[in-house]
């Protein structure tokens, strides 16, 4: 995967403003700061480097001992006031393509009994100062502790609050002049002041793709009801909760998926319409394992699909 490390003047301490961006940010997209271990690929906070640096050690790939990440400070830690930073290079433009943002997220404040600070991803018109128009998400609180690992920021209407009397959501979201991660109580594009000190270590920051179209059937979500969706939904139905989040379905995504009784549940009793509309029809079955057993099932799955995939060839 391509890292990008472009470097532009940042001028927003100055509260100079840019003009909007152009290009698209891209799907996969990710700096996780281990490629070139001295930058902050084009991430700063306005302060020439004070306050933010790329560390060597102590990053969430517990496997890699010289795993690196981003680490912010503020107040009596280091840096400004605020716990900020943002990036005018490789993260501005047509965000629309994306459905969001993950990234990997501790709070390193020296005081274990610090309370949790309020994490948020901001996209704004410009590059201005505090009176910049623009969109805070919905914040994640983060305590004092380990790393928090895929931390997911939803790029959507619902999820975003306006601020300064931004433009319509969609227009800026296709317009991203300045994208930032900073602590803010409220949505805000400068957050908080910290004098008595913080800091959070930021990692693996990645552009997440947009889920496919949801599809009646399709439990594999790769856009299609084939097949491969029968073993997908025996092992989807020994855990709803888990296959949710995989899959990034909320409860009206699973329903859309699974639901083919229209009562309101994904259970058993949908495997047979499944079962219709991939085959054509492989005779009733008159009982299906509850999710406890449904692991004894996927025995037979592969047996399953090759017999659907000889009916279909057989069509």
């Amino acid at each position: 995967m391509k890292r990008q490390l472009l470097v532009l003047p940042l001028l927003a301490c100055l509260g100079i403003q840019l003009p909007l961006a152009h290009g698209a940010v891209t799907p996969g997209q990710i700096d996780e700061f281990n490629l070139n271990p001295t930058s902050t690929y084009g991430w700063t906070n306005g302060g020439g480097g004070f306050g933010i640096e790329n560390i060597a050690t102590g990053g969430p790939d517990t496997q890699n001992a010289n795993d690196h990440f981003l680490q912010i400070s503020a107040g009596n830690l280091g840096g400004f006031q605020k716990l900020i930073t943002f990036s005018d290079s490789h993260w501005q433009g047509n965000f629309t393509n994306i459905s969001g943002i993950r990234m990997d997220l501790r709070n390193l404040d020296t005081n274990v009994n610090a309370p949790a600070v309020p994490v948020r991803i901001v996209i704004r018109e410009s590059n201005g100062g505090s009176t910049t128009p623009g969109y805070a998400s919905a914040p994640f609180m983060l305590s004092v502790g380990n790393w928090n690992t895929s931390v997911f920021f939803p790029l959507t209407a619902a999820n975003m609050t306006g601020f300064n009397s931004p433009k319509a959501f969609a227009t800026d979201l296709a317009n991203v002049a300045d994208f930032r991660i900073l602590v803010s109580a409220t949505a805000s594009g400068i957050g908080d002041n910290v004098a008595l000190g913080g800091r959070i270590g930021i990692d693996n920051i990645t552009a997440v793709a947009s889920p496919p179209p949801i599809v009646k059937g399709d439990w594999d979500r790769n856009g299609s009801v084939t097949a491969a969706d029968i073993p997908a939904m025996l092992i989807g139905l020994t855990d709803l909760t888990a296959y949710k989040t995989q899959k990034s379905l909320d409860d009206a995504g699973l329903l859309s998926v699974g639901d083919f009784t229209s009562d309101g549940h994904v259970t058993n009793s949908d495997m047979q319409p499944l079962l219709d509309l991939v085959g054509g029809g492989m005779g009733s079955i008159a009982a299906v394992p509850e999710p406890s057993a449904i692991g004894l099932a996927c025995f037979a799955a592969a047996g399953m699909v090759g017999l659907v995939r000889s009916r279909m060839h057989a069509a």
